[in-house]
């Protein structure tokens, strides 16, 4: 058994090596959407409107952002004001740093993810089992694609595993279930949709009543803060204005256009060789064959 045991950890850490040098190979053709969360972040950081902003001549290219080039009013700036609050501590840096950085705590966020699987097993062929699923789900098209657009969605599986770690293993101690309740505002406030994750819990409120008050004492707490702070405000007001926005784009309905600057041909960007990021996407193109996933497509 410990012989076989070792053969599959040997493998999976082959095959482990190889997703991710598959995936920085990719990474050099540029993450997309993390562009356009940094320059979100940037924004908000100097209390301009990142919802509804176009490049013009004259600003600073830390805001410039090629994807953000089309006529609709609303920008492609859609991650909420406090995720970008949560990233504007290293949106100082420059594109290709940040670029690196995201892709190695994307990794260590899909490892803490398996780690935790691992310690909420009880018996060794449930380990071996939640290690090689999540290994293998760095080959599939999902796992590739999050990597090569710079997507957040793998922090917030992160978050909602640590919470799970911490209900399932320590929810008796009070501290746990406190720092649970603060991973859960975070989680509501970065994915609103989250908030639906307080349901099954609300149904046995005694058992999880300090999770429950620090989730609702953290939340009501930002949301003072919301209100007294007239930047985090007129950010939210945007937000929510802006999803109205995304939708008409989306499902192709009368919008509002706007006139754009054209935007400025360079060959460098904050440390990124655009030019190569184009050869690069010639040579390794990427096999994108997958059908776009949000509900509003299929409206």
């Amino acid at each position: 058994m410990k012989a076989v045991l070792a053969v599959n950890l040997s493998l999976l850490f082959i095959l482990l090596l190889h997703s991710i040098k598959r995936d920085w190979t990719f990474q050099q053709e540029g993450a997309g959407d993390l562009r356009n969360r940094v320059v979100g972040a940037r924004l908000a950081k100097i209390g301009r409107d990142p919802y509804f902003y176009k490049w013009k001549n004259g600003d600073s290219y830390a805001y410039l952002d090629y994807a953000n080039a089309d006529t609709n009013t609303v920008s492609v700036i859609t991650a909420t004001p406090l995720f970008h609050r949560l990233i504007a501590i290293i949106s100082d840096y420059d594109q290709k740093t940040i670029s690196v950085l995201w892709f190695v705590v994307e990794y260590l966020a899909l490892l803490a993810i398996i780690l935790a699987g691992v310690f909420l097993t009880t018996d060794e062929i449930k380990k071996i089992v939640v290690t090689n699923i999540g290994v293998l789900f760095t080959y599939t098209h999902a796992w590739a694609l999050h990597l090569l657009q710079g997507q957040m969605y793998i922090f917030v599986a992160a978050l909602l595993m640590f919470v799970g770690f911490l209900l399932t293993r320590h929810q008796h101690r009070r501290l746990f279930s406190i720092l649970a309740g603060i991973a859960t505002w975070v989680l509501i406030f970065v994915r609103p949709i989250s908030i639906v994750s307080l349901i099954p819990f609300a149904l046995s409120n005694k058992r999880f009543a300090t999770y429950l008050a620090a989730t609702t004492v953290c939340s009501l707490a930002y949301l003072a803060f919301i209100f007294v702070n007239e930047n985090e405000k007129m950010q939210w007001i945007n937000y929510k204005a802006a999803m109205v926005e995304q939708v008409k784009v989306h499902q192709n309905l009368p919008r509002h256009a706007v006139t754009i600057d054209r935007l400025p041909a360079i060959k460098k960007l904050e440390g990124l060789d655009l030019e190569a990021q184009q050869k690069a996407a010639i040579e390794h193109p990427f096999p994108d064959h997958s059908e776009n996933g949000n509900v509003f497509f299929d409206l």
